[in-house]
Formats: structure tokens, C-alpha cells, sequence
């Protein structure tokens, strides 16, 4: 459930059971855009990160009017050191570019009701920072010109459904939660 408050969410709001997922329940949350000048994100921490693991996430995401939109999947610790991020273009399922060298194994799949499964493995350098939450983004990124600050755009949105953080090496597949 993306509108609990132990996320944190910037320039945008969610909306909690507004799309159909690829399931077919309608159980998939939508976050939009605000109109302010800002980046426009949803953040999950994973609090005890260790040296050289790594950690697999994959949310279902689904583009919502994604016009002059790139999606990014960032991994980065609180303090901002070891960033690196996936760039996508959700209409196309396509990935444009991996920066930063922390993530592997990265795919954007179709799936049922318009979704893509997003999925990579982020894994951690040998030296990480002492007492930092490692931070996993879901990000819009204006395309053209390309910037992450940016007016948003009420209209537009990414459904988001089933996000999972596993750490390990192998992805094990959706778990209910």
C-alpha cells in the first residue's frame, strides 16, 4: 500500500486501489504528479544494507498519460553516496540507460492490463556508509529536455502494484503481502 506513511512521497499523491493490476484485482495504487517545480518520487527504505549484497526489487508499473516521461528505478543511501539508477520509457517497455554501475540483471516485461514488470538487482559497494538506509526510488523524469526537477504534470501518473525488495541473489517471485 504506497499511501502509507512510512514512504516517502514528493511531488506527487497516491491513490490507493485505483487501478485494476495485472491480476485483475483492483488492488493497484496510482501515484500522479503534482503541479509544483520539483522531483516527483516514491522512496522504500531498507534499513540494514550490508557490503557487496545484493537486493532485488520489481514493482508492476503501469504508465498513466506518460507524455515527455521517463521512469527511473534508483538505488542510493540516504546520505546520497552510491547512486545509481535505471532510466525507462514505460510506453514502449524499452531501457534507455543503466548509470552509475550498481544494478544488473535488469528487465521491464509486459504483463497483463497494460503493466510492465520492472525488476534489477542493486548491489551494494564493498565500502557503504556507516548508519545509512539504503533507498529505493520509483521516479519520473522529464524527458526532453531532460531534467528530475521539473512542473508537473496533474494528468500524469504511474499505476504501481506489488513492489518487493528480496535480498539475495535470485529473485523468488510475488509474495502477498
Amino acid at each position: 500500500d504506497l499511501t502509507s506513511p512510512t514512504l516517502s512521497k514528493v511531488g506527487g499523491t497516491i491513490s490507493a486501489n485505483a487501478q485494476f493490476a495485472p491480476n485483475g484485482s483492483n488492488t493497484a495504487d496510482v501515484f500522479l504528479e503534482t503541479a509544483p517545480s520539483n522531483e516527483h518520487f516514491v522512496d522504500f527504505n531498507y534499513t540494514t544494507p550490508t557490503p557487496s549484497s545484493g537486493y532485488i526489487f520489481s514493482a508492476w508499473v503501469k504508465p498513466i498519460n506518460h507524455v515527455n516521461r521517463q521512469f527511473v528505478l534508483r538505488g542510493v543511501f540516504v546520505n546520497g553516496m552510491h547512486s545509481a539508477f535505471v532510466t525507462m520509457d514505460l510506453n514502449t517497455g524499452s531501457i534507455i540507460s543503466n548509470n552509475g554501475g550498481l544494478w544488473s540483471n535488469v528487465t521491464v516485461t509486459p504483463a497483463a492490463n497494460g503493466f510492465f514488470l520492472v525488476r534489477g538487482t542493486y548491489t551494494t559497494p564493498a565500502s557503504i556508509p556507516p548508519l545509512n538506509d539504503l533507498i529505493f526510488r520509483l521516479q519520473h523524469f522529464e524527458a526532453n529536455p531532460q531534467a528530475n526537477i521539473y512542473a508537473g504534470n496533474t494528468t500524469i501518473g504511474t499505476a504501481i502494484w506489488g513492489c518487493q525488495l528480496q535480498p539475495g541473489p535470485n529473485a523468488l517471485g510475488y509474495t502477498p503481502t
